[in-house]
């Protein structure tokens, strides 16, 4: 923004878009108001400016490298050692596998995530393939998503099933996770059938009880999502509802507490963003501010913009509920200053369902 900024102060107005010194004095403005945004946030979350982007490699592994995913997930689906190796390694490879004392064959590897219902070794992407036109769709996909564009989506994800396989069965997860998705919004499902068939989609890969039992877990995001999309559709009075916020709560405690959420790659915004914000509204304003904080200070280390509006407007909507309720708040705030920051990163982000949800805030709020 601060090289954006002084290119666009080097313009020489009458060169600008055909000599319109109006639209060069838009950019102008909205870059100095993005400045402000990230600044006044850099310095409210004592997170510095200036900050750098490292390789996390031994940290993410350190989290999970690929002999705890192998251990964790087959406790998690009940699988004994014997069950698991059958026909791919001996049983006591395996035991000196989870035990970290040699390393995984690719082979073997492949062969143990297949059972386990996993993609591949930690694969990066929602969906296995090796070509780059695949990922740009899926990213086109998303912004339609958060655009509420359902017609674009249903288009854009028959083009998708064409150039992936639908034979490996993540690959269909995903795409049955946004088909369903896009159902709900557009009304053609109800809500029971919609859940229904999401814990189908979460089935093509690991059963639904293994995530609602206790115990150490490893999900894939495909697996997460499918999940926190249920939960969406779910009665939020309900023992199940209960049951899933605390069994993301066990999954992502360790990682605040080792203070490694860079492991998290920007999926903890994602599930914990959604389970603060439910917090929030159970009145538990204190937990659900105690996730915002974790989510802007990570946003703005970790240079993502995804999450930050969200995660401020829900801050400030747990301080108007608390000021409603005559709760002490520690701190004040002023509400046209929230959801401008709020509106301004949501432009930066390019959300246009947000940006116009927070420009009705604030022209009610002006009123």
């Amino acid at each position: 923004l601060s090289v954006r900024e002084e290119l666009l102060d080097r313009l020489p107005e009458d060169l600008f878009r055909g000599g319109n010194p109006d639209a060069l004095q838009t950019m102008r403005r909205e870059t100095r108001e993005w400045k402000w945004v990230m600044e006044s946030l850099s310095e409210e979350f004592r997170v510095p400016l200036q900050t750098f982007d490292y390789c996390y490699l031994y940290v993410m592994k350190g989290a999970f490298c690929v002999n705890d995913v192998i251990r964790i997930r087959r406790r998690m689906l009940g699988l004994s050692q014997k069950e698991l190796c059958r026909e791919i390694c001996s049983e006591k490879t395996l035991q000196r596998l989870e035990a970290c004392k040699t390393s995984p064959h690719r082979a073997i590897i492949s062969d143990l995530f297949k059972r386990l219902g996993l993609p591949g070794a930690l694969v990066r992407t929602e969906l296995v393939s090796e070509e780059p036109a695949v990922r740009a769709l899926m990213e086109k996909i998303r912004e339609s998503s958060n655009d509420k564009r359902w017609a674009d989506v249903d288009r854009m994800l028959e083009q998708l099933k064409a150039m992936v396989s639908l034979d490996l069965k993540s690959n269909l997860q995903v795409v049955e996770n946004v088909a369903l998705c896009s159902k709900r919004n557009q009304s053609k499902i109800s809500s029971a059938e919609y859940c229904r068939q999401m814990q189908e989609a979460l089935e093509l890969t690991m059963p639904y009880s293994a995530f609602l039992n206790e115990g150490q877990k490893y999900l894939t995001i495909s697996e997460q999502t499918c999940i926190q999309n249920m939960m969406l559709a779910m009665d939020k009075e309900s023992p199940e509802f209960l049951t899933c916020l605390n069994r993301f709560e066990e999954i992502y405690q360790p990682y605040t507490e080792e203070e490694i959420l860079e492991a998290m790659s920007g999926k903890y915004e994602f599930i914990m963003g959604y389970v603060g914000s439910k917090r929030g509204s159970m009145g538990q304003y204190d937990k659900a501010d105690e996730y915002n904080e974790i989510i802007t200070q990570g946003c703005l280390r970790f240079h993502r913009l995804i999450s930050l509006h969200d995660s401020l407007y829900d801050r400030w909507w747990n301080y108007t509920q608390r000021k409603k309720e005559g709760i002490s708040a520690n701190m004040e705030l002023n509400e046209k200053k929230e959801l401008t920051r709020c509106l301004l990163l949501s432009r930066l982000a390019k959300h246009k369902h947000s940006e116009s949800f927070y420009q009705k805030k604030l022209t009610i709020s002006s009123d």
